[in-house]
C-alpha cells in the first residue's frame, strides 16, 4: 500500500536533510524510487498552461531544484521567478530567502529550495510542496498554478488566466507565530516577446476594484501578423495582479529583473516601478513582479497570472476575440482579472474537487498509473485550444493548434485523436472545433477549397487563410475523422442537434460518394495520419477506417431522414467482409490469426487502431465478427509487447500514445488495457527526454521520435472512459 501524501513529504524531508549533513548531492537523494502508484515523475511539469502560444514548463531532468528556467514547450525561455521571504513582524528583519521556482538570474540572496518529491500535477493543478528551514522549525509551503480549464464549463475554459497560490503551515508551538512571509512573482519579457531582443517594451501598473495590477507588452503589438509552430507571442499583454486587502494594494513593480530580485531577498519589498519606458526586451532582463504578504492568521495568498492576445484568430479575413469579451462582456482584460479575483474563493475549492474526484474516478476505472497519465494529457489538451465566437455566423466556435509536429490549425487527424476527451466531458467542443472545418470545406471562404475530400487543416496558428494547393492530402483518413467524429457528437447529445443538417449534407454526401468511388475497399497509395511512416499502399486500418466511417455516415442519413442510407450501409457491410478475406493471415509464430499492415504485403501486421470506432460509437456493424477480431488483434499485441509497449506496425520499435492506448481498447477487458497501457506509463514516469507528454516514442528505449511533444492528441487517453467508465 502507497504512503501519504504527508508521509512521503515526512520521509523525504528527513533523507534530505541527512544528505545535506553528509554532504550528499541534494539531486541524488530527492528523487526515490517508490510505489508506482503513488510516485510518478512527470517527463515534463507543466506550470502555465492555458492556451496555444501561452504553456510554461520545466524540463529539466531534475524537476525539484528550484533553480531553473521554465520555457516553453519548445524549450525556448519563458522566463519566471517565485521567492519567498521569511521575516520578523515587529522590525521587519530578513531571517531568510528562498527560491521556490525559476531562474533568480542575478540573485546571490536566496537559498534556492527543493521541493519535496517531484510535483504533483493534476488535471487542473500543479502543485509544489517545499520544506524550508527558518529559526531552526521546518515550514512545509505549498506552491500551486491552478487553472480553469473546466472542459464542461466553456464560460470559465475561455479565461487566458491562471492562479499561483502559496501556502505556508505554520509548525505547531507557536514559534514562528512572529514570522511573516514576503511573497514574490515576476514574469520576464519573453513571456510577451519571445525571442525578438530588439523589441521594444512597455508596461504599466492600475488598481481597480478589486486587484493590482501590472502588465507588460510590446510596443509595436502587430497583433495577428505572425504564425508559425514555435512562434511566441510578440503582441498582446502579460499581467500579473494580486487581490486588494483592506490595508491598501498589493505592491507592484516592473524594471531591471536581477536588481529587483536581489533587494526582494534582502527587504522583502518592491522598488518603485521604473517609469523609463520603453526598454528594448532584454535590456537587463526586465520584468513584471508583484508582492503579497502571508502571516500566522492568513497562512495563505494568490496571484493571478493572465494574457490579453488582444484578438486570437484570424479566418480567412476575419479577426476573432477570445470568447470571453463576449461571455463576461469585457471590453478589456481589467475587467477579467477583476472577474477572476472575485471568484477566486468560491473557484478554488471547485477545481480541488474537480481534481479529486476524477482522479479517484480515473483510479477506480482503470487504476492510478492511468490516472496520472490521464491528468497530464486533460491539461495538455485543452490548454491547446481556444473559444472564440463568430460574428460572422453567431455561432461559437473553437481553433485548436496542433503543436510539434506542425502548427497547424484545426487538423483533422489530431481533432480526431484528441476528440474522446471532448466526446467525454463536453461533446459541443467537437461541434465547434468542425464548424470552420466545414464552413472552408463548403467553400464559404475567400481562399477556395475544390478538392473533393475533407480538408486537413485551415493553416498555421493562429492565421487561417490556407488554399487547396497548401492542404496535405489525406482523402481516406480526414473524410473518415470527419463522419466518425459527427456520429459521435450525435451519439453523445442523444441525436438532438444535427448541426451539418441541411446547410452540409450535400457536402458530405458528395465526400461519401468520393469514398465508394475511390478509396474502398482498398485505399490508393496514400498518407494517414501516421504520414512520418511514409505513403502506403493498400492500407488495411485505413481501410478499417473508411468503412466504419461510411457505415457512420449512413447513420447520419438516418438520423436526418434521407434518402438511400441504407445503400450506404450495405456497402460498408460488403467492403468489411472483402476486408476479413484478404487483410487477416495466419501468423505461424504466435499461432493467431492477425491482419496484415497493407493488403498487398503479406508476413507483417499494423495496429488497427481505427477499428475502436465501432465499439466507441455503439455501431452494429460494419465489422460483424468484431468481437472475434479485436481478440486476435489485441492477442497479437501482446506478443510484441516491449518494456515501453507494442510497436505501431511491423516496419518500427515506435508507437504513438494514442494508437497504443486504442489498439488497447479493442477488447473489454479491463485488465488487459490496465497491462497494455502501463508500458505509457512507464515510458512517462522513466524516459530520460524531458519534454511535455509525448505521443511518438520508442517502445524499447522510451525516447520521443521526431520530438513530437505538448500536442493535443493525447486527449486519445480517455477513449478509455468512453469504453469502461
Amino acid at each position: 500500500m502507497g504512503k501519504s501524501r504527508a508521509e512521503l513529504m515526512a520521509f523525504t524531508t528527513k533523507i534530505l536533510l541527512l544528505c545535506l549533513c553528509y554532504g550528499i548531492s541534494v539531486s541524488s537523494c530527492t528523487f526515490l524510487r517508490g510505489d508506482e502508484d503513488t510516485i510518478f515523475r512527470p517527463p515534463a511539469i507543466p506550470i502555465i498552461t492555458f492556451a496555444p502560444m501561452h504553456q510554461k514548463f520545466l524540463l529539466n531532468d531534475n524537476p525539484s531544484v528550484g533553480s531553473q528556467l521554465t520555457t516553453y514547450w519548445d524549450g525556448n525561455i519563458m522566463d519566471m521567478n517565485v521567492l519567498l521571504v521569511a521575516m520578523t513582524n515587529d522590525l521587519g528583519q530578513t531571517l531568510a530567502s528562498f527560491q521556490l521556482l525559476g531562474s533568480n538570474w542575478g540573485n546571490a540572496n536566496a537559498t534556492y529550495a527543493f521541493s519535496v518529491g517531484y510535483p504533483k500535477v493534476d488535471p487542473l493543478t500543479t502543485t509544489f510542496s517545499y520544506s524550508l528551514p527558518v529559526l531552526n522549525q521546518n515550514v512545509s509551503v505549498d506552491l500551486s498554478f491552478v487553472h480553469t480549464l473546466f472542459a464542461e464549463d466553456e464560460k470559465l475554459l475561455s479565461r487566458p488566466i491562471a492562479y499561483a497560490v502559496v501556502k505556508v503551515a505554520y509548525p505547531p508551538g507557536g514559534a514562528l507565530a512572529n514570522v511573516n512571509f514576503q511573497v514574490y512573482m515576476d514574469m520576464s519579457s519573453q513571456n510577451c516577446v519571445g525571442l525578438l531582443d530588439s523589441e521594444n517594451i512597455t508596461w504599466s501598473a492600475k488598481k481597480t476594484v478589486k486587484t493590482s495590477s501590472v502588465r507588460m507588452g510590446s510596443v509595436k503589438q502587430q497583433v495577428l501578423q505572425g504564425s508559425g509552430d514555435d512562434y511566441m507571442l510578440n503582441w498582446g499583454y502579460m499581467y500579473l495582479a494580486a487581490p486588494l486587502t483592506n490595508t491598501g494594494e498589493q505592491s507592484v513593480s516592473a524594471g531591471n529583473g536581477p536588481e529587483m530580485r536581489q533587494r526582494f531577498a534582502l527587504k522583502g519589498t518592491l522598488p518603485e516601478i521604473d517609469p523609463n519606458v520603453p526598454v528594448p526586451a532584454l535590456l537587463g532582463i526586465p520584468v513584471i513582479a508583484v508582492v503579497s504578504t502571508i502571516t500566522a492568521t492568513v497562512p495563505s495568498t494568490h496571484f493571478i497570472v493572465g494574457y490579453d492576445e488582444i484578438s486570437v484568430q484570424y479566418y480567412f479575413g476575419d479577426v476573432m476575440n477570445g470568447r470571453w469579451k463576449t461571455d463576461y462582456g469585457c471590453s478589456d482584460f481589467y475587467c477579467l482579472l477583476d472577474i477572476a479575483e472575485g471568484d477566486f474563493m468560491t473557484l478554488r475549492p471547485r477545481v480541488q474537487q474537480f481534481d479529486d474526484s476524477l482522479m479517484t474516478k480515473l483510479t477506480a476505472t482503470i487504476n492510478p498509473r492511468y490516472a496520472k497519465v490521464a491528468a497530464l494529457a486533460y491539461r495538455q489538451t485543452l490548454a491547446a485550444i481556444e473559444l472564440t465566437y463568430s460574428p460572422k455566423y453567431n455561432q461559437n466556435w473553437a481553433f485548436l493548434k496542433e503543436i510539434s509536429s506542425d502548427g497547424d490549425i484545426n487538423t483533422m487527424d489530431v481533432i480526431f485523436p484528441a476528440s474522446p476527451l471532448f466526446l467525454y466531458f463536453n461533446p459541443t467542443l467537437v461541434k465547434q472545433l468542425l464548424l470552420p472545418v466545414l464552413y472552408y470545406g463548403n467553400n464559404e471562404t475567400w481562399n477556395p477549397y475544390t478538392l473533393p475530400f475533407s480538408p486537413h487543416q485551415l493553416g498555421t496558428y493562429p492565421v487561417a487563410n490556407d488554399t487547396t494547393t497548401d492542404q496535405e492530402i489525406m482523402p481516406s483518413e480526414n473524410t473518415g475523422n470527419m463522419f466518425l467524429m459527427l456520429l459521435g457528437y450525435m451519439k453523445e447529445t442523444n441525436n438532438t442537434d444535427p448541426f451539418f443538417y441541411p446547410k452540409f449534407w450535400p457536402l458530405l454526401t458528395s465526400w461519401a460518394d468520393y469514398m465508394v468511388q475511390t478509396q474502398l475497399p482498398i485505399p490508393p497509395k496514400q498518407t494517414c495520419t501516421d504520414d512520418f511512416a511514409g505513403p502506403l499502399d493498400q492500407n488495411t486500418n485505413l481501410a478499417a477506417k473508411g468503412m466504419i466511417a461510411l457505415y457512420a455516415y449512413a447513420d447520419l442519413c438516418d438520423l436526418v431522414k434521407e434518402e438511400n442510407c441504407q445503400t450506404y450501409r450495405d456497402l460498408a457491410r460488403a467492403y468489411a467482409e472483402y476486408w476479413v478475406d484478404y487483410a487477416i493471415e495466419y501468423d505461424p509464430v504466435s499461432g493467431i490469426n492477425r491482419s496484415k499492415l497493407a493488403y498487398n504485403q503479406p508476413h507483417t501486421w499494423s495496429t488497427k487502431y481505427n477499428f475502436l470506432w465501432q465499439k466507441l460509437l455503439k455501431m452494429d456493424g460494419p465489422f460483424q465478427e468484431y468481437d472475434d477480431l479485436a481478440f486476435r488483434e489485441v492477442s497479437y499485441y501482446k506478443t510484441q509487447f516491449n518494456r515501453f509497449g507494442f510497436p505501431m506496425d511491423v516496419r518500427h520499435t515506435y508507437q504513438k500514445l494514442d494508437w497504443m492506448t486504442w489498439g488497447s481498447l479493442l477488447t473489454n477487458e479491463t485488465s488487459t488495457f490496465s497491462y497494455l497501457f502501463d508500458g505509457v506509463f512507464r515510458m512517462a514516469n522513466e524516459t530520460t527526454s524531458r519534454w511535455p507528454l509525448t505521443d511518438l516514442y520508442d517502445t524499447v528505449t522510451s525516447e520521443i521520435y521526431l520530438m513530437f511533444r505538448s500536442r493535443p492528441v493525447v486527449g486519445a487517453v480517455f477513449a478509455a472512459m468512453m469504453v469502461f467508465g
